[in-house]
């Protein structure tokens, strides 16, 4: 595993080598593996609630399920987990589609919550503590989006902003498949 730096840079390319110790003003360090591949089972996920709790994605087997890596910073992301919402309001979790954003820079859960709360979110923002999971699934930029189907394999993956024509074909690829 290599050493790298989240700089910010939204829509840009976070990923740099690192020496062994943290540089002066850094404001992520982590170590990064490979990531999920499309077309595989998705890695193992666990994150907290900003309020307490957590959540697996292997709670959600059965569901299909939007993982988006994002920072609060950041406005792509914004903008896209503004687009979710709506999608979501309008289908609904009743054809079991669920949105699962995880913050990737680490940040506070206040900060996310009142970043939620700001842009009006329906669904609830998830911590990763020491940004493991971020770490664990190769992520080098925000926003980055898995799309895992209703039987947990990764059909895309997204890194940017998404376009809401492909994500609305994204998601109807990831219902389709299973009850």
């Amino acid at each position: 595993m290599a050493l790298t730096l989240l700089t910010a840079g939204c829509g840009a390319p976070m990923l740099s080598t690192l020496p062994d110790r943290p540089l002066a003003g850094s404001t992520f360090l982590r170590a990064r593996e490979a990531g999920p591949v499309i077309g595989a089972q998705a890695p193992a996920l666990t994150v907290q609630g900003t309020a307490g709790g957590s959540e697996t994605l292997a709670d959600l087997h059965g569901k299909g399920v939007i993982v988006t890596f994002f920072a609060s910073w950041c406005p792509h992301c914004q903008h896209e987990l503004t687009a979710f919402d709506a999608i979501m309001r309008k289908i609904c979790s009743c054809r079991g589609l669920v949105v699962l954003p995880v913050n990737a820079v680490d940040e506070p859960a206040q900060t996310l919550e009142a970043f939620r709360e700001k842009l009006g979110l329906t669904f609830p923002v998830y911590l990763d503590p020491g940004s493991t999971m971020t770490g664990r699934w190769g992520i080098q930029d925000v926003p980055t989006m898995f799309f895992v189907n209703r039987q947990g394999t990764i059909v895309a993956k997204r890194e940017g902003e998404v376009q809401t024509d492909d994500l609305n074909q994204l998601i109807n690829t990831i219902l389709k498949y299973g009850p």
